[in-house]
């Protein structure tokens, strides 16, 4: 049975950046809580925020208090957060008027600009909710949303909290102790500390942007007008190798805007395609984001996998990776200096088989490598998943198929391997070399290294050889 290879939810954003700050990349090296810098009297090394506030003091951003300490617990001022936030926009946050209250400049351009209201400015002297912080930072960095997901939180779909969750800014809190689901407390007041590391994350985003965003000439763009459909495997291959599951791309060009479209089209029409061919490494994901941040001259895409049933879903495929290495070399251990391609192939095959069973309860977290190689109870996507991991392991070049296949008279969604075995290429289904229910120490070679037209008799795809080829890492 097939896993869910996407759910995609399409973020479309209109986003205009105001001159940029010169905010550098972050780096803050490793080191022992006892070694770490005493940066403020109630700051401690082991607070998780410490290098938030660590870095924003460092960076002249944010201070603390004549007596040397932060209040990190307090709430903070309505009129800081504003000060913040319009600064990471890259707003003149100017603070000394001739006479009058030390916010009155930046609040009066914040007011004529639309970021915030009457309502806002009649309490300055107050303090700001998580809520009224988020809209905030929408409002300053210009983020219109057309369509937005679901949201990851269980006490709101307040649309500013799910688009500044998508980007990594505002991330949430758990719902309890020891729970898995995430809060946005949007009613909370917003505290010092979490102001702090949601301004640096704001900081970043902003810089990271307008990293890639062409430059006032229009030299050295990175990308044509439109993400072609050959681009759009490199993108799958960076996500295939990022950390966290998430790139960022940017076309460039008079038609840019105009492309956007298209652009869009291509990443939708390729993703299962995509997927296929970095399925090894992509299989724990099921669910994908894409938003789109427009600026004259430019779109970035922001292109994010997650898994929408709450797995980690980067862990996992470190986990399996882990794993593939050492069955690759225990097996690499046992083949002679003459073996060929094929008989790497049919090593792998058989070794899968016999550790791993086909998962009857047709669970959609059977379907990556992780359940094949840790779990040792899989779907069709976790064969396939750990088979091909291991193929490329071994130098194979290889991709997987989604399609369907029939057995019993009864057509189900299906994936298996496409690989290229000693010169050719050839069709491996390791899910169907498994017996169901399992027999220990049995393995079938019925669907392995077959040709198309063996295949065809039970298996149908909607991918041509060529343009499977052609896909192949």
């Amino acid at each position: 049975m097939k896993k869910l290879l996407s759910v995609i939810a399409v973020l479309t954003a209109v986003f205009i950046l105001l001159p940029a700050m010169s905010v550098l990349p972050v780096s803050v090296a490793a080191a022992d809580e006892e070694e770490k810098e005493i940066i403020f009297s109630d700051v401690a090394a082991a607070d998780w925020f410490y290098d938030c506030v660590k870095i924003m003091r460092d960076k002249n951003v944010i201070g603390g208090y004549p007596d040397g300490t932060f209040l990190p617990e307090n709430n903070a001022g309505r009129a800081e957060a504003l000060k913040l936030i319009m600064g990471a926009a890259g707003y003149d946050v100017a603070t000394q008027p001739e006479e009058g209250n030390w916010y009155e400049i930046f609040t009066a351009e914040a007011l004529d600009k639309g970021l915030i209201d009457d309502a806002f400015v009649s309490d300055m002297e107050g303090y700001i909710t998580r809520f009224e912080f988020a809209h905030l930072i929408v409002a300053a960095l210009g983020l219109s949303v057309d369509e937005l997901p679901a949201s990851v939180f269980i006490d709101t779909d307040d649309s500013c909290a799910v688009i500044l969750n998508t980007i990594g800014v505002f991330l949430g809190e758990p719902a309890g102790e020891g729970d898995s689901q995430k809060a946005f407390y949007g009613d909370r007041f917003l505290k010092r500390c979490e102001m702090a590391a949601v301004v640096l994350r704001t900081m970043r985003y902003v810089d990271k942007i307008n990293s890639l965003l062409p430059t006032p000439d229009g030299s050295e763009p990175q990308y044509s007008a439109i993400i072609t459909e050959d681009e759009c495997l490199d993108l799958f291959r960076r996500l295939a190798v990022s950390n966290d599951g998430q790139v960022i791309y940017c076309t460039v060009g008079a038609d840019a805007v105009n492309g956007r479209d298209a652009t869009m089209s291509n990443i939708t029409d390729m993703f299962e395609l995509c997927m296929a061919a970095y399925e090894e490494c992509l299989s724990s994901y099921n669910y994908l984001r894409i938003s789109t941040l427009t600026k004259s001259g430019g779109v970035t895409y922001t292109i994010t996998l997650t898994n929408s049933e709450g797995y980690p879903a980067a862990e996992r495929v470190s986990e399996a990776l882990a794993a593939a290495e050492k069955l690759y070399i225990e097996i690499w251990d046992t083949m002679p200096n003459t073996a060929t391609q094929t008989d790497f192939a049919a090593a792998i095959l058989d070794r899968i088989v016999l550790s791993c069973e086909y998962d009857l309860t047709y669970s959609q977290a059977s379907g990556d490598a992780y359940s094949c190689l840790i779990l040792n109870k899989a779907i069709c996507g976790g064969y396939t998943s750990a088979y091909n991991m291991l193929l490329k392991r071994a130098g194979i070049k290889c991709i997987a198929v989604p399609g369907e296949a029939t057995s019993d008279g009864t057509t189900e969604g299906h994936i298996w391997s496409f690989a290229q075995l000693d010169g050719s290429w050839l069709y491996i289904d390791s899910t169907w070399c498994d017996p169901v229910p399992d027999v220990a120490g049995r393995t079938s070679r019925t669907y392995f290294a077959v040709d198309f037209d063996s295949l065809s008799e039970t298996h149908s795809t909607q991918y041509t050889k060529d343009r499977l080829i052609q896909c192949a890492r």
